[in-house]
C-alpha cells in the first residue's frame, strides 16, 4: 500500500521560528511541499494530506 502515491522521494521539512512550527511533506525531485502540521502561538492546526493514515504520520520512523 503506497501511503504517498505521488512522493516516491518525499522528506519531512521542518520551519521553525519563535511564534510557529510548521511541517511540510516534500517532493525530494520537484521540491514541492505541502503542508501537513502547523501551530501558531499555541494553536495546532492538522492537515492530513490525501490518502494519507494517522497512523502512519504518527510512526517515530517517519519523522526520523
Amino acid at each position: 500500500y503506497d501511503v504517498f502515491p505521488n512522493y516516491d522521494q518525499s522528506f519531512n521539512h521542518i520551519i521553525l521560528n519563535e511564534e510557529s512550527l510548521e511541517i511540510y511533506m516534500v517532493n525530494s525531485t520537484n521540491l514541492e511541499r505541502n503542508l501537513i502540521l502547523e501551530q501558531k502561538l499555541g494553536r495546532s492546526k492538522f492537515v492530513r494530506p490525501y490518502l494519507t493514515r494517522m497512523e502512519h504520520l504518527l510512526n517515530p520512523d517517519v519523522w526520523d
